[in-house]
């Protein structure tokens, strides 16, 4: 019960604006989220190519490979395996 009623009290102190220093396994796990987090936003492109993927590979998964059949008649398949991303000599 103490350990409920003290990270309660901590929440309620972060809500006035008291940041308290991480220790420990919480140090490394915000480490480790910081390593994880993109440069910058991903673009609308980019967006709708992983969407795509993502659409794919569920279909795939439950056997169905007319979403990828699609996507290569369409002439998409190669922009949703790069994701949309820049390739060699693009900014």
């Amino acid at each position: 019960m103490a350990e409920g009623e003290g990270q309660r009290k901590r929440v309620l102190w972060g809500l006035a604006g008291v940041t308290f220093p991480l220790t420990g396994a919480a140090k490394i796990a915000s480490e480790i989220a910081q390593t994880k987090v993109p440069p910058q936003a991903e673009t609308e492109e980019q967006h709708h190519a992983y969407a795509g993927r993502r659409n794919i590979l569920d279909a795939l998964r439950k056997g169905d490979d007319g979403p990828l059949r699609q996507a290569h008649a369409e002439g998409a398949w190669l922009v949703l395996l790069l994701g949309g991303m820049p390739t060699a000599g693009q900014d």
